[in-house]
């Protein structure tokens, strides 16, 4: 997907919630200081805010900002939705940043889009987007880790599953009709 294509989906992205502070309203703030104005904000935990910030920056980014810029911008929206616990959204920005062609580096957009899909519930997905950013960053701790936390959880869900399979099968058993 090409660039700009990338942008118009991440702009397509509900963030009704996220309302940027009045500077994201000026006009002369280029997408980089909109995007250090996100950064403060994030750091300071006005997630919202920061999100908000980068909505603005990426909205102006369309025709102004350097290909980085733009990863960089989808990524930390997705990292303030990830804080938020608002995972569907984190997972639009990640994918998002994930379709930008060329592909700079993309490992935190895989990370954040892998755990998305996992504190969604949809860990065989997660493991599919974990294991495509292992194979481009093999040597990535952060999707290292997440590798194995996801491979966790799937164990872990299909041993509670077959432990449910196996008492509801023995439910009834001894019993002959009434």
């Amino acid at each position: 997907m090409a660039h700009a294509q990338a942008l118009l989906l991440s702009a397509s992205l509900d963030t009704a919630d996220y309302i940027p502070s009045a500077t994201a309203d000026d006009p002369s703030a280029t997408p980089a200081e909109l995007k250090e104005k996100g950064n403060a904000l994030f750091r300071a935990g006005a997630y919202r805010d920061a999100v908000g910030m980068y909505k603005a920056a990426l909205t102006r980014a369309v025709s102004e900002a350097p290909l980085d810029t733009t990863l960089a911008l989808l990524c930390n929206s997705a990292h303030c939705s990830l804080s938020l616990d608002d995972h569907l959204t984190a997972a639009r920005y990640a994918s998002s940043a994930l379709a930008i062609e060329p592909r700079p580096d993309t490992s935190k957009a895989h990370y954040r889009h892998a755990l998305a899909l996992l504190n969604l519930g949809h860990a065989a997905e997660a493991q599919a987007s974990c294991e495509r950013g292992r194979a481009l960053f093999p040597g990535e701790a952060a999707l290292v880790a997440l590798g194995r936390r996801i491979a966790s959880v799937r164990t872990s869900s299909t041993a509670q599953a077959s432990q449910q399979v196996r008492r509801r099968s023995h439910v009834g058993v001894g019993f002959v009709g009434a």
